[in-house]
C-alpha cells in the first residue's frame, strides 16, 4: 500500500499537539468557517485530555478560544464540531464574553440555538451583562432587533420561571417629592420571573402591555432575594389600597448590569386566585435549593399561569 505524502505530511504536524502550529490551525480553521479542515485537525487530536485542551482551547492575547470565534463569525458549523469535541462553552475572552454572550451580540439564532442545549446562559461579562442582557440592550439600541428578539425569545424559554398579571407600585411626582412610599402609584404590568444562576437571587422583569401585546424589554426589574420574608397583605397605600398586595425584598437592577440599594418593594395580584399563585411561587423559590428552571423538580414545585398568552411581543415605543 502506498503511504499517501499529504497525510503523511499532516500527521508530521500533529505529532506534538502542543506546538504552537497545531493550536493556531485549530483557531484559524474556525476562524475562517472552514468546516472540513477544523473537522480533520480534529479527528486527529490526541486522547490526552491536557494535549487536546491546549489546542481546543488555544487563545491568543485577547483571550478567544476557537469555538469564541466562530461564534463571533457566524460560523455554526463550526461551533458544532468544536462542541462534539468537548470545546468548553463557558471560556471567556478578554471582555468577559462567551461564545453565547457574542452570538447574542451579532443577533445569530442558529448558533444561540446550538449553545443553549448545553450552556447555562446565566454567566456574565465583566459589564455585569448576561446574554439575556445583551439581547435586550441590542433591542432598546434597535441594532438587529428581529433577530435579536428570536434570540431573546430562546434565552427567556431557557431561564422562566413563572409569569404572570401584577401591579407594581412606583413612584409618582408626590411620592417623589415627599419620600412618602405610601403615596406611590400601582401600574398594571405583565411581569416573569427568570432564574439567573443565583441561589440567592430571581429576577422578576415587569412589562408594559400594548394591544395585548407585551413589549420585548421590561419597563423594570428587580432582583428578588428569595431567602428574605415576603411580607402578605402590608397594606400601606394612602390611596387605592390593594387587597392582594404583598411585599418582597431586593434590589433594582439598573441599565449597563448595575444593581440598585437594597429595598422593599410592593406588588398586588388582580385577585384571590392570582394572588395565591403569586405568594405560592415565591415561598417556592424561597424553599427550594436551586433556582434553575433546568431543575425538573423545581420545575413541578410552581404553578404557571395561563391566563395570558406566552409568546407575544410587541415592539417597543
Amino acid at each position: 500500500m502506498v503511504a499517501n505524502p499529504q497525510e503523511e505530511s499532516f500527521d508530521r504536524e500533529f505529532k506534538t499537539f502542543t506546538s504552537p502550529l497545531a493550536m493556531n490551525r485549530v483557531w484559524l480553521a474556525a476562524h475562517a468557517g472552514d468546516t472540513l479542515l477544523l473537522q480533520q485537525l480534529l479527528s486527529r487530536l490526541s486522547s490526552d485530555p491536557l494535549e487536546r485542551k491546549s489546542v481546543i482551547e488555544y487563545s491568543g492575547h485577547n483571550k478567544q478560544t476557537p469555538l469564541i470565534t466562530a461564534c463571533i463569525k457566524g460560523h455554526s458549523a463550526c461551533v458544532y464540531a468544536l462542541l462534539q469535541h468537548g470545546a468548553n462553552v463557558y471560556a471567556q475572552d478578554m471582555e468577559g464574553h462567551t461564545g453565547l454572550h457574542h452570538a447574542c451580540i451579532h443577533a445569530d439564532y442558529d448558533i444561540v440555538a446550538i449553545l443553549l442545549t448545553i450552556q447555562d446562559p446565566a454567566l456574565r461579562n465583566r459589564e455585569g451583562l448576561s446574554a439575556l442582557d445583551v439581547c435586550r440592550r441590542n433591542i432598546d439600541r434597535r441594532r438587529r432587533v428581529m433577530q435579536s428578539a428570536k434570540c431573546l425569545e430562546l434565552i427567556e424559554l431557557r431561564c422562566r420561571l413563572f409569569e404572570g398579571w401584577i401591579y407594581e407600585s412606583v413612584n409618582n411626582l408626590a411620592s417623589s417629592a415627599l419620600g412618602l412610599r405610601s403615596l406611590q402609584s400601582w401600574v398594571r404590568r405583565y411581569a416573569i420571573a427568570f432564574s439567573i444562576g443565583s441561589p440567592e437571587y430571581v429576577e422578576i422583569s415587569f412589562y408594559d402591555v400594548i394591544d395585548g401585546l407585551r413589549t420585548l424589554t421590561p419597563r423594570s426589574t428587580i432582583l428578588f432575594r428569595v431567602h428574605d420574608p415576603v411580607l402578605l397583605n402590608t397594606q400601606r397605600k394612602m390611596f387605592n389600597p390593594k387587597p392582594y398586595n404583598f411585599t418582597i425584598a431586593g434590589a433594582r437592577k439598573m441599565p449597563g448590569g448595575y444593581i440598585g440599594q437594597p429595598d422593599y418593594f410592593e406588588l398586588a395580584a388582580f385577585n384571590q386566585h392570582e394572588y395565591d399563585q403569586w405568594t405560592s411561587f415565591m415561598f417556592a423559590v424561597m424553599h427550594s435549593t436551586s433556582s434553575s428552571p433546568q431543575t425538573e423538580s423545581h420545575r413541578a414545585s410552581l404553578t404557571t399561569m395561563s391566563s395570558f398568552p406566552r409568546d407575544l411581543y410587541a415592539p417597543t415605543a
